[in-house]
């Protein structure tokens, strides 16, 4: 995804630089002004008068109404709405300065070689073991040609990292937010509604290993409880993301008594 994704950058930076080259003769001066002009014309064009905003967050986020679970949910709030984003993936401010893993000062940094990281990396995933009674999720990379270990210089910073949990750990728990995204977001409990999204980890060409559990296996074996109420159905509503109801069929979920999830 990465190649086909430069190669089209790469295209379109060809492209704009033989267009430059036909347009040597004329002016710097003129050919900003025209360039400008054509920006404002696309932005009344397609922005102002071709989008209705009051469809548009519809459009970018809806149920599926092909789905067998219909939930009345108004998607606007996917765009409107206070959120709270909680992921493992990198590259991210999040990990870098420690928010996410709720680290202390001296756990912060940025995107570094393989070894040199200085913010919490977390641990393999093929050494997080299954223990009972090992409550909180566990933050996991996956080793691969993607770290790049023999390498002395940073040659990439996308990695699939992510929240863990195994058969044989009973109940893992997760709590958003946690004490660092607290202060470091001014969290307040009162403007969010409950609304809970899943994305889960890829695979990569969609070949998953034997022991993975996503999204299909919910209900056969594995099942998730937020704040007490167990979680009814996972309804896909784009992008991968995967909407959360509970034992009533809302989407809805109240806060803890500390206010988290």
């Amino acid at each position: 995804d990465g190649h086909a994704l430069a190669l089209f950058l790469v295209e379109n930076l060809i492209a704009a630089l033989e267009e430059l080259i036909e347009l040597e003769s004329e002016s710097m001066e003129l050919l900003l002004s025209r360039l400008q002009q054509e920006e404002v014309d696309l932005y009344e064009n397609h922005m102002v008068d071709g989008v209705d905003f009051q469809d548009y967050p519809q459009e970018l986020y809806s149920v599926n109404p092909n789905n067998e679970i219909q939930i009345d949910l108004d998607a606007s709030l996917f765009l409107k709405g206070k959120s709270m984003c909680h992921t493992a993936r990198l590259p991210s401010q999040t990990r870098y300065l420690g928010y996410l893993t709720n680290s202390s000062n001296d756990k912060v940094g940025g995107p570094a070689p393989f070894g040199k990281e200085t913010f919490d990396v977390g641990i393999e995933e093929k050494e997080a073991s299954p223990e009972a009674g090992l409550m909180q999720m566990q933050l996991v990379w996956s080793d691969g040609k993607m770290h790049q270990k023999d390498c002395p210089v940073i040659v990439n910073i996308d990695h699939k990292d992510s929240f863990f949990s195994q058969k044989g750990n009973g109940w893992n728990t997760i709590a958003i937010p946690n004490e660092a995204e607290r202060r470091a977001y001014n969290y307040d409990p009162s403007l969010l509604q409950g609304v809970v999204v899943l994305v889960f980890t890829t695979c990569d060409w969609g070949k998953c290993e034997e022991s993975y559990a996503g999204p299909d296996d919910f209900g056969k074996i594995w099942e998730m409880k937020i704040n007490g109420l167990t979680a009814n159905s996972l309804v896909p509503i784009g992008h991968d993301a995967l909407l959360v109801t509970n034992e009533d069929g809302l989407y809805y979920f109240p806060s803890s008594h500390n206010n988290d999830y």
